[in-house]
């Protein structure tokens, strides 16, 4: 046995982080068998105990007295100059200043950047020293739902911004602080939340720790501090914290990834900020060459191709709406997907328990989505572990025999979120993992749970959500589109669009392969369809970062290979998009708008056009708001009936009080709105 050799630093010299990680990997590269190091786990500057015990280190003078040089070297040489001697709790603290930069103050915007520099309420002060808003009582007013607001400014591993604002009253989508073009602290009426899966894997509204008395903070008209730190001990990991009027809304210790780009969506009701500062690693004036910064100079083409789109409006027209599910203040439903059966008439509808929660609901029509009735008693209990988007399918084999499929993201692998109930049975263990399923196969009389695609957790299809749209190959077979994160560890972030495809009506299914990835872009919810003339397939998809508008690829070899995403019309941009082709060959495609400057922005909307219009990149024949929602939509159903009703069926808040999430359906014909858009007057 060999006593170890101890050597301890002094408080005068105290050994950093660097030089303990070297002598680590001498440690290591010396095959020296035990290492310790007592302190504060390298976090900041601490004295360090290292402790070195090793036959082969002992056994040998010259070993012993190389190791007493290097300790000598390590323990005892003093730290380089400008390194402060704090303790690890003082270190986690602070953030280093490297600068403090003004991004708004006294009105004027010294480091925000508009989308639009024509836009009214703002215009360049001379000489190049920022951007002038409309004031009131010493608080600039930043107005336009749709819009981002980029700060001129590259942030670094370490920084605080502070901000004294006030949330004007308003309904629609809320004003938000951005990260990265996606991740958002979003104020709601009298509450906030983050929302988005970039900072780190998941952020969902329900698992924030939320203070019911922060709530006044944000209520309508009150000016309150706003305090966003990261702090990074290493790169690309970091720690967030977020606190409204100095009370702590959110932590998240070590999980944070590198945050570069920050910016501001004034949303519906916009913001009036006295001031916004930004210190710490930031430099001002680097901001060219982000995603969203190349968007804002894509706007001249985007507004030309709205001009040149007539917009028809349909949200008022209460009598087109048919409710599955009405919300109250105590229940609501979302992400809700249809189907519709060989008889064309006989629909199903399934959604989930809340936003993005347990699944659970299904209703059943057989007028063609007239009345529904809730058949969620037919389902396996088991059903009700099921979480987020559930998608609904019918698929025939080569027999031809015909099988109904409900496929959902998970059963049992993580929280659930978007506010379900948790009070249900304890998740089957054989029937925990990836894409769980339901299975029917005499036309939704009877209902059946099968394996997941992915039993036990094994992430062979891992995913954010369920397949988002299947289609049917000249094979016989059908190929599945779903989204997931890139980096197993983080399902949501940096994501990918990956597909598989079934060759017995849904039963098995091959590997997933990635099919489509862009660096800086989150692509997700793809709808997969094929050309009029059967020749090609087109993927359209959701792009998560805001970074312009919607992506769309193309295969020529039935989904073997796909051509490079690349932008979408305009008036395509949005959130799972769900199509169906007209008997004259136009396509309309519903989805919840996300076009930059849309007068429909965040609402359910249908877009109609050809094929060859989104092809071509151009801009299609007539955008329609379908239906006015004061918080979320979208993830829709649409059905073409025999009479030509289309049933485009969503979920929204379609109240403007405490009623939570609605499900409900919008009954159109095309006559309706070509009739409607011949009078609107377009550009040329």
């Amino acid at each position: 046995m060999f006593a170890p050799l101890v050597v301890a630093s002094t408080a005068e010299q105290r050994c950093p982080r660097s030089i303990a990680m070297l002598w680590r990997k001498l440690i290591t590269d010396h095959k020296w068998n035990q290492i310790s190091l007592a302190g504060e786990e390298f976090s900041g500057f601490d004295e360090h105990v290292i402790s070195v015990s090793s036959p082969r280190l002992l056994s040998s003078r010259r070993n012993m007295c190389r190791a007493r040089l290097w300790i000598a070297i390590f323990a005892f040489a003093p730290c380089w100059a400008g390194h402060p001697h704090a303790s690890a709790a003082e270190s986690r603290q602070k953030v280093p200043v490297a600068e403090t930069l003004e991004v708004i103050s006294g009105g004027q915007a010294k480091l925000l950047v508009p989308p639009d520099p024509g836009t009214a309420n703002f215009t360049q002060v001379a000489g190049g020293g920022g951007y002038e808003f409309q004031t009131t009582d010493g608080k600039l007013q930043l107005r336009g739902e749709g819009m981002t607001f980029f700060v001129k400014a590259k942030l670094g591993g370490n920084f605080t911004l502070k901000a004294r604002l006030a949330l004007p009253p308003g309904e629609g989508p809320r004003p938000a602080v951005v990260f990265n073009g996606v991740n958002s602290l979003i104020f709601e009426a009298e509450k906030a939340r983050v929302e988005g899966v970039n900072l780190f894997f998941p952020i969902l509204a329900s698992q924030v720790p939320w203070d019911p008395r922060l709530a006044s903070a944000v209520a309508a008209g009150r000016e309150f501090e706003l305090e966003i730190q990261r702090t990074s001990n290493a790169p690309g990991k970091g720690s967030l914290r977020i606190a409204l009027d100095g009370k702590v809304l959110l932590e998240i210790p070590e999980k944070v990834g590198t945050i570069e780009s920050l910016a501001l969506r004034p949303g519906h009701s916009g913001m009036d900020i006295r001031s916004l500062t930004l210190a710490g690693d930031v430099t001002g004036g680097e901001w060219a060459g982000s995603p969203a910064a190349e968007a804002a100079t894509k706007l001249a083409s985007w507004k030309k191709q709205q001009a040149a789109l007539p917009y028809v409006d349909l949200s008022g027209e209460t009598n087109r709406r048919v409710f599955l599910l009405e919300g109250t203040a105590e229940t609501g439903g979302g992400h809700p997907t249809t189907v519709l059966m060989g008889d064309e008439r006989t629909l199903f509808a399934v959604w989930t328990t809340g936003h993005g929660g347990r699944c659970g609901p299904m209703a059943r029509s057989d007028d063609g989505g007239l009345t529904w009735t809730r058949i969620d008693s037919m389902l396996p209990a088991n059903y009700t572990n099921h979480v987020n988007c559930p998608s609904i399918y019918r698929l025939t084999d080569p027999q031809g025999k015909e099988r109904l499929w409900v496929f959902s993201a998970h059963s049992g692998v993580f929280p659930v979120g978007g506010g379900g109930d948790d009070r249900v049975a304890p998740v089957t263990p054989a029937l925990r993992g990836f894409m769980p399923r339901l299975l029917s196969e005499d036309e939704g009389k009877t209902w059946t749970e099968e394996m997941p695609l992915s039993p036990g957790g094994n992430p062979r299809f891992r995913n954010v959500m369920a397949f988002s749209s299947i289609v049917r190959l000249t094979n016989g077979s059908y190929l599945g589109q779903f989204h997931r994160g890139k980096n197993p560890a983080q399902s949501g972030t940096d994501l990918e669009v990956v597909q598989s495809i079934t060759a017995d009506g849904g039963v098995t299914w091959s590997d997933p392969v990635v099919v489509g990835y862009v660096p800086g872009k989150d692509l997700c919810e793809p709808l997969v369809f094929r050309s009029p003339d059967w020749k090609e397939l087109c993927s359209l998809m959701r792009e998560n970062r805001r970074s312009g508008t919607s992506m769309m690829m193309f295969s020529r070899d039935e989904g073997k290979t796909w051509s490079k995403p690349v932008d979408t019309p305009w008036g395509l941009t949005g959130d799972r998009h769900q199509g169906i082709q007209l008997p004259d060959g136009r396509l309309v495609i519903v989805f919840r708008d996300y076009a930059p400057g849309s007068p429909s922005h965040d609402q359910f909307v249908a877009w109609v056009g050809t094929y060859e219009d989104l092809r071509e990149g151009r801009p299609g024949q007539t955008r329609v708001q379908l239906l006015k929602c004061y918080s979320d939509c979208g993830y829709p159903g649409l059905h073409l009936l025999p009479d030509g009703t289309m049933v485009a069926t969503t979920y929204g808040k379609v109240w403007n009080d405490d009623r939570k999430y609605s499900v409900v359906s919008v009954r159109f014909k095309i006559a309706e709105i070509d009739e409607r858009a011949r009078k609107v007057k377009v550009s040329p």
